[in-house]
């Protein structure tokens, strides 16, 4: 990414985005950056950026507004630090997601299935 282009899209976190976190089914952790605008090509350029679709929510009363998000670790991982640099207002919490993920790095897919393989091995322990 050029550094205008970080620039930009640190400016864009820090004044129309969130760098958030959700705890999935109160174990798993799912970071997301987000950016959300009324301006399409605003979202547009975002989402070119960040390597990522938008969407458009619907709401009756108003304009329409547009969402990019990021919620894959090594994609989200790799904006973090792209950006941080030039992060002013969420500078602190993109460090510590940052540390987060390096500390918790994302399995690979045959290590999901291994798990879920393995979850699902003792669900059924269980009930026989």
């Amino acid at each position: 990414m050029k550094e205008v282009d970080r620039v930009w899209l640190a400016c864009a976190i820090d004044g129309e985005g969130t760098i958030n976190e959700q705890l999935k089914r109160g174990k798993y952790k799912t970071i997301k950056v987000q950016i959300g605008n009324t301006s399409e090509e605003f979202i547009k350029k975002a989402s070119k950026l960040m390597r990522t679709k938008y969407y458009r929510i619907h709401r009756a009363t108003r304009k329409p507004f547009f969402i990019v998000e990021a919620c894959k670790r090594n994609l989200v991982l790799e904006i973090l630090r792209e950006v941080l640099p030039h992060l002013i207002i969420k500078r602190d919490i993109a460090e510590k997601e940052i540390e987060w993920i390096q500390k918790n790095p994302p399995l690979s897919p045959s290590e999901c299935l291994k798990r879920a393989h393995e979850a699902r091995r003792k669900k059924f322990a269980k009930l026989w």
